[in-house]
């Protein structure tokens, strides 16, 4: 697709809802955390108020890049999150 970013020096990771998603103990939890994709360096993590229940996704819109992911549980209905990428 010509013109389409896709975060070449990030990696994203997700932590998953254990019971929602089946994570497996010891993994998952409520975070969403962004590292270089060369070094394995964390760059940017935040907290969420559940699991992500999908993978993550990049989008542009008006020169500006994004990365979407859906969380929930049960007992947090599911929604969408969105991040600007610097």
């Amino acid at each position: 697709m010509a013109g389409a970013e896709a975060a070449p020096a990030l990696r994203f990771s997700p932590s998953g809802d254990q019971i929602t998603v089946g994570t497996p103990p010891g993994f998952g939890g409520y975070q969403f955390s962004a590292f270089d994709k060369e070094t394995g360096e964390l760059l940017w993590t935040t907290n969420l108020e559940a699991g992500a229940t999908g993978a993550p996704m990049t989008y542009m819109h008006r020169g500006k890049q994004y990365v979407v992911f859906a969380i929930g549980g049960q007992q947090h209905a599911a929604e969408f999150l969105a991040f600007a990428l610097p």
